[in-house]
């Protein structure tokens, strides 16, 4: 995937950053198909000094998929130990969600994800998916 390392080349050094969760899992999953490219993304991220977002949503589901993989928790939770977790209260998203009901299709959780993004606003969203990407990418423009 180089479009991702490519905007990250490009993009005004952004202060803050969200990794959807597919990017967390496949940067923990040696066997996951784009494990490498997590690691590089990640990596860059950590050397050019952006402020990584964790969203809570992301950081339940990943600790889930990952602690069905048998991935070993202490690790992951002392890792995702050092990022700062959004947590936003469903009273808040609520007047996010009336603002894109309707104009956004995707799925629960990538809405979800979604939503996170237009409440935090942070300069750069990164996933695999390409209809969250689009989606953020679009509406959000980030």
């Amino acid at each position: 995937m180089r479009g991702i390392l490519s905007v990250l080349m490009s993009h005004h050094q952004p202060k803050t950053v969200i990794l959807d969760t597919n990017i967390w899992v496949a940067f923990f999953l040696r066997d996951d198909a784009f494990h490498y490219e997590a690691i590089r993304t990640v990596g860059k991220l950590i050397k050019q000094k952006y402020k990584i977002l964790l969203q809570s949503p992301v950081a339940y589901e990943t600790i889930n998929i990952l602690a069905n993989r048998r991935f070993h928790l202490p690790d992951i939770l002392k890792f995702i130990k050092e990022f700062l977790v959004i947590e936003i209260s469903f009273a808040e998203l609520l007047s996010t969600v009336t603002s894109y009901m309707g104009k956004v299709k995707l799925k629960s959780q990538d809405f979800i994800i979604f939503l996170y993004c237009a409440k935090i606003t942070p300069d750069l969203f990164i996933t695999f998916d390409k209809n969250l990407q689009s989606a953020v990418t679009q509406q959000l423009k980030l």
